[in-house]
């Protein structure tokens, strides 16, 4: 035997005996780590909260309103931190469902709301549980992201009196008064006039505020015929979300806003906004108009309109299978100088927000050391021994 030929005997001695032990190594550590599980787990986030629940819910306001104090108005400016809305439009009816909750900040107890619609609507309350099946819908899924440690170890070893809507007669002047409800908190009057100032002395009779450039803003809607609906808090009703069903050519959101309320600083405030039709929406200030600062953060037409919506919306004026698009606009002041008007967007692909990943479980594989070693030194000795035996084999051969 040459002294090359005893150093490769020595080196294939050396390698059997390492792949030997590294297999059962090997082995046996992915039979601890199947025995112990492992792998991502995926899940929907759990059931939080909104921001919007955390604050008292309202109408949003069209103008800000005023208090009374001493037999005086004064003005309180109310900070409106959050609105929702939900609009359902149904094309075949030309029929809206108009629902909107609002959360703010106010010194004021007792205030009102003004919410211009082209045709006169009908007034209910809608439930909570509407946002809360609208926020599931578009929440982002949620993936655990699982580490998994090692471990060896030794085995062994407005303020005063608040005004009520006045009764008597439906006629003042050139102001009708279609309808009076109290619904989710609120009194409400619906109105049709031919004069803004009449309206507004209307108003004023009622307990509502009057600022220089209200009634410019209500000429706009007498202008065009539109219905104003008069919105009061009922002190100790609680507030619920409200829902306004009327017919029009094409939907829309209230979105212009008095002179007073788009100049100066405001309070930062997020409107986010869910559309239910049959396309995926798109918005304009005005029709045809300038581009709305509303972010797109999902549309879908992979949801069930009839399990979203519920009972909150009935069924008849709404479509039974549509998109559902959600926008989220932070502008503060907002560019309301006209309505948000929504037409089929040019762009109609999903538009979902990417799983967020967050820290899970820590799985923790425990791999007793002084029973490897031995197995390893057990398995390299079986494919030491068997290589020598193959080569007496084939040199006897």
């Amino acid at each position: 035997m040459t002294g090359n030929e005893g150093v490769r005997k020595r080196a294939g001695k050396i390698r059997s005996l390492l792949v030997g032990g590294g297999c059962f190594a090997v082995l046996l550590v992915g039979v601890v780590f199947f025995l112990n599980g492992g792998g991502d787990e995926t899940r929907t986030e759990p059931s939080t909260e909104t921001e919007g629940s955390q604050l008292t819910l309202a109408c949003a306001a069209a103008p800000r309103p005023a208090i009374l104090k001493d037999g005086r108005l004064v003005y309180d400016d109310i900070s409106v931190t959050l609105e929702d809305v939900c609009i359902v439009w149904d094309p075949e009816s030309k029929t809206e469902h108009f629902i909107r909750r609002a959360g703010f900040r106010s010194e004021s107890g007792e205030f009102g709301f003004l919410v211009p619609t082209p045709t006169k609507p009908e007034l209910a309350e809608a439930g909570e549980g509407l946002f809360d099946r609208l926020d599931g819908s578009i929440r982002p899924k949620y993936v655990a992201v699982s580490t998994t440690v090692i471990k060896w170890f030794l085995f062994f070893p407005h303020y005063g009196t608040r005004p009520e809507l006045k009764a008597g007669s439906a006629r003042e002047k050139s102001v009708d008064v279609l309808d009076r409800k109290r619904v989710a908190g609120y009194d409400a009057a619906v109105l049709a006039a031919d004069d803004p100032g009449e309206l507004n002395q209307w108003l004023k009779k009622n307990g509502f505020s009057s600022r220089p450039g209200l009634e410019k803003w209500l000429k706009v809607y007498v202008d065009q015929g539109w219905i104003i609906t008069a919105f009061k808090v009922v002190t100790g009703q609680g507030l619920r979300p409200v829902r306004m069903s009327f017919k029009t050519e094409e939907p829309f959101h209230p979105y212009r806003e008095p002179e007073y309320q788009r100049t100066g600083e405001a309070s930062p405030r997020i409107f986010r906004l869910f559309f239910v039709g049959p396309w995926r929406a798109g918005g304009t200030i005005g029709k045809g108009g300038t581009e709305w600062p509303g972010a797109l953060e999902f549309a879908s037409p992979e949801v069930s309109v009839s399990e979203l919506l519920g009972d909150d919306v009935p069924s008849g004026t709404r479509p039974e299978t549509g998109w559902l698009s959600h926008y989220v606009d932070r502008s503060s002041p907002r560019p309301g100088t006209d309505e948000l008007y929504f037409s089929r967007d040019a762009e109609q692909s999903i538009v979902k927000p990417d799983p967020v990943k967050y820290e899970g479980e820590t799985k923790v594989i425990l791999i007793p050391l002084d029973v490897i070693l031995p197995l390893v030194l057990l398995g390299g000795g079986y494919f030491w021994i068997r290589s020598r035996r193959r080569r007496r084999i084939h040199r006897t051969g």
